[in-house]
């Protein structure tokens, strides 16, 4: 049972190699909306959140943002630099191998 279960998650993988690009890439993309959420809370267009705490950018349906409550109170900063290490880290280039 083990063996089957072992290999159903190999198969769910499928090309690890191309898998492990896959999330590098995706993390990639989640850096690229954390520079922007990060952007837009420190640029000279927000406006202060009618309805309480935190900025507001200009779309209407836009969160606030820097009232995200984050894991034991780990700023967003903090965060999208923990993601860019991890994203760094991950995968070396100049070697062409991942490191995990």
């Amino acid at each position: 049972r083990e063996i089957s279960s072992l290999q159903e998650a190999l198969r769910k993988v499928g090309n690890p190699r191309k898998t492990l690009f896959a999330i590098r890439d995706t993390i990639g993309e989640l850096l690229v909306q954390l520079d922007d959420m990060l952007g837009v809370m420190s640029s000279d267009l927000e406006n202060k959140h009618e309805g309480g705490e935190g900025l507001k950018g200009n779309e209407d349906d836009d969160e606030a943002l820097s009232g995200i409550k984050l894991y034991k109170g780990e700023t967003l900063l903090e965060l999208t630099e923990r993601w860019r290490l991890l994203h760094k880290k991950l995968y070396d280039e100049e070697k062409d191998i991942f490191d995990l």
